[in-house]
């Protein structure tokens, strides 16, 4: 009986582990195509500033994308997007989620940029 007792306690506390270890769940999704209007680069973070840009993930604010430094590839997004900016060619971007920001609790975190 304290065997069968002890697999139910067991399996509670498995289930009830793995709700709270659970992320938020993300839409991940494509930005659409728009015009760069401004870049920054403000502390350790690149903001890619742009009109009617998607919002799959519902951030705080769609005003901007976000690179971190910690992307393997920010030298390459910064030249995409200057290139874009200087050039007026549209970009579409990829987003995996929402990351806080100075200015938003969320703004969305961008993975891929392609010029077009």
């Amino acid at each position: 009986m304290k065997m069968r007792v002890l697999a139910y306690y067991h399996v509670i506390i498995v289930m009830l582990a793995s709700i709270f270890a659970a992320g938020p769940a993300l839409a991940h999704g494509s930005s659409g195509t728009f015009l760069v209007t401004k870049v920054t680069v403000e502390g350790d973070r690149v903001f890619i500033h742009g009109a009617n840009i998607q919002n799959p993930d519902n951030c705080a604010t769609s005003n901007y994308a976000v690179i971190v430094p910690t992307s393997a590839n920010v030298d390459r997004f910064l030249s995409v997007a200057l290139t874009a900016l200087s050039t007026q060619r549209p970009v579409t971007m990829y987003f995996q989620g929402c990351i806080a920001t100075n200015w938003h609790t969320g703004a969305p975190y961008a993975s891929t940029i392609d010029i077009q």
